[in-house]
C-alpha cells in the first residue's frame, strides 16, 4: 500500500463477497479463512509464508493450495476452486471441500503461518528459523510451500495461535502444544484446555 493510505481502512475488491469466517495478520502478511474452508493469503511473501516461493509480495489475496491425504472424490476441472471435489450424499452430487484440505482455522506470525483443517491436519508454511512451524529445524528451516506437520501422538489439531516467531496448538483432547527448534512439545496435558492464546513472544 501506498504510505499515505496507512492507519485507513481499505476495501479488498477480490474478498467482497465471500463468506469470511476469520482473519489473522501477522508481521506483513494475513489470511482469512471462508465458511467452505478455502484459505487466502496476501502481504510480504520472503518467507514463503503465504504458501508459495514466488512471488516475494502479493498485493490482492489468493487461495493457498492445500495438499490432500487421499483423493476419495473425483475432482474436475470445471470446479470454481482449487481442492474442491464432488461428492455423493443424500441429496445427490455435492460439490465442496474434503476435511482433510478444508481449513477451519490459521495464525499468522510474523513470517509464518498456521492452518488447521477441518480433519484435524496441521499443514504450516514460511520461516522456521526458531522452530515456529513446529518442525525440526535441521529438516525445515524453511517452507516455501504448505507442508503438514503429524500430531505426535496421533491426535487431531482444532486451533492454533501464533506469535511472533513460535506458535500453540490446541488437539481434542484439550492438550496444548508450543512449537520448538525440535519440533512439537507438549506443554499442557489433561486439564481440558478450551482456548489458546499468543502473542508477540510470549503464550
Amino acid at each position: 500500500r501506498d504510505a499515505s493510505s496507512w492507519g485507513s481502512a481499505q476495501e479488498l475488491p477480490s474478498l467482497v463477497g465471500l463468506p469470511l469466517m476469520q482473519l489473522s495478520a501477522g508481521g506483513h502478511h494475513a489470511a482469512v479463512v471462508t465458511a467452505h474452508g478455502t484459505a487466502l493469503v496476501w502481504g510480504k511473501n520472503e518467507t514463503g509464508c503465504c504458501g508459495r516461493e514466488y512471488p516475494k509480495e502479493l498485493a490482492v489475496p489468493v487461495p493457498v493450495k492445500i495438499p490432500s491425504e487421499n483423493q476419495s472424490a473425483s475432482s474436475p476441472a470445471n470446479l470454481p476452486f482449487t481442492d474442491w471435489a464432488i461428492w455423493n450424499n443424500k441429496d445427490g452430487l455435492v460439490a465442496k471441500m474434503s476435511d482433510d484440505v478444508a481449513i477451519q482455522d490459521v495464525a499468522c506470525g510474523a513470517e509464518h503461518t498456521i492452518l488447521v483443517t477441518r480433519s484435524g491436519r496441521l499443514l504450516v508454511c514460511g520461516s522456521n528459523q526458531r522452530g515456529q512451524l513446529g518442525a525440526d529445524v535441521s529438516k525445515v528451516p524453511t517452507a516455501t510451500t504448505v507442508v503438514p506437520v503429524h500430531h505426535p501422538s496421533g491426535g487431531r489439531f482444532v486451533s492454533a495461535e501464533a506469535g511472533n516467531a513460535h506458535s500453540l496448538l490446541l488437539d481434542n483432547y484439550g492438550d496444548v502444544w508450543l512449537t520448538s527448534s525440535n519440533g512439537l512439545q507438549l506443554v499442557v496435558k489433561g486439564h481440558s484446555v478450551l482456548a489458546i492464546a499468543a502473542g508477540g513472544d510470549d503464550n
